[in-house]
Formats: structure tokens, sequence, C-alpha cells
């Protein structure tokens, strides 16, 4: 007797019941990898805006620095004290900028580059 002939002596009402039962369970399992997938997306998102944040603070920062070279090669070439007091306000926006980034950044390594850069504006403002 196969699964057939089997399936083929069952009453209506049991026909009915397990083919109902099978097209639930597929609903199931198609179910829950909509959401495994979602879950992923969710957490590759959020991996996403991190890294933009990321990028936003160093592109931050480098603009903010290139701003106090700029003052102070302007400085350099004119002496004018208004322009040393931009200089020195473009340097406290580059700290508060690389404050920022370390207090953003969670990886080991780039909290080191962060460090780094925190060095050396240090240094610059020197």
């Amino acid at each position: 007797m196969s699964a057939a002939s089997g399936f083929s002596n069952l009453k209506v009402r049991t026909k009915i019941i397990v083919g109902f039962s099978l097209v639930l369970v597929v609903l199931a399992v198609t179910g829950g990898m909509g959401l495994h997938a979602l879950i992923r997306i969710g957490e590759e998102n959020d991996l996403f805006a991190h890294r933009t944040n990321v990028v936003n603070i160093v592109s931050d920062i480098e603009l903010r620095f290139s701003f106090v070279q700029r003052f102070v090669q302007e400085f350099a070439e004119t002496g004018d004290p208004a322009t040393a007091a931009r200089a020195e306000a473009a340097l406290a926006q580059t700290k508060e900028a690389v404050d920022r980034a370390l207090a953003m950044l969670v990886s080991p390594e780039r909290q080191a580059k962060a460090r780094e850069i925190a060095e050396a504006v240090a240094a610059y403002a020197k």
C-alpha cells in the first residue's frame, strides 16, 4: 500500500484538514524566513548607519582642520589678529569634533586612530 493509495482512502474531511495543515506549515516556514530576513536587514541598516556616522564625523574633522590650516596660513601672511582668533575658534571646533568621534567610536582600532588624530591636533595647536 503506497502513500497515495492510503491518502485516497481517507475521508474528505481528513483530506481537507491535512491539506490545510500543510498550507499552514508552508506559510509558517515562509513567514519565519521572511522575519529572519527582516531582522538581518535591520541589523545591516544599523551597521550602515553607524558607518555613515563615522564617515560624517571624519569628514567634519577634516573640514574643520582645513579651516584651521587656512586661517593659520592667512595669519602667517597678514599678521591679522582677527584671523588668529578665527584659527583658534576653528581649532577648538576641530578638538570638539575629535572628542565626539572618540565618544562615538566603539571599535578599538578606530578608537586608536581617533586618539592619534587627537594627538596630532594637539601637537599642531602647540
